[in-house]
C-alpha cells in the first residue's frame, strides 16, 4: 500500500536530523571544551542554564513508547485521554516549587 511508505519529505526530515545530530557530534568531539574529571561531563561543571536542563530533562521523560503510544491510545479510546493536559496545570507549579529547588542544588 503507498499510502504505508515513507515519502520524499519523510525521507527529507530523516536525513536531515541524522545530518544534523552527526555534525553537532563531530564539532564538539573536535572543537569542544574538553572534561577532565566526572563531573565536568556528567554535571558540565554546574555552569549550564535554565533552558538547556529543562530540555535534557523532557527528553528523558518523553520516551519513544510515549510518542508512539498516544496516538494509538487517542485513537482507541477517544480524545478524553487529552485531560491529562489539565494535570499539567497542577504538576507544572508542583515541579517548580518543590523539586527543582532541590535537583537545581544537586
Amino acid at each position: 500500500n503507498a499510502d504505508q511508505l515513507f515519502g520524499w519529505a519523510d525521507y527529507l526530515v530523516f536525513v536531515a536530523m541524522l545530518v544534523i545530530s552527526a555534525i553537532i557530534g563531530i564539532y564538539y568531539a573536535c572543537f569542544g571544551a574538553k572534561q577532565n574529571t566526572t563531573s565536568e561531563f556528567l554535571m558540565a561543571g554546574r555552569n549550564m542554564g535554565t533552558f538547556p536542563v529543562a530540555m535534557s530533562l523532557i527528553a528523558s521523560f518523553m520516551s519513544a513508547i510515549t510518542l508512539l503510544g498516544t496516538p494509538a491510545e487517542v485513537y482507541q479510546f477517544g480524545t478524553m485521554y487529552w485531560l491529562i493536559v489539565l494535570a499539567f496545570f497542577l504538576v507544572i507549579p508542583a515541579t517548580n516549587y518543590l523539586y527543582m529547588p532541590i535537583f537545581y542544588q544537586l
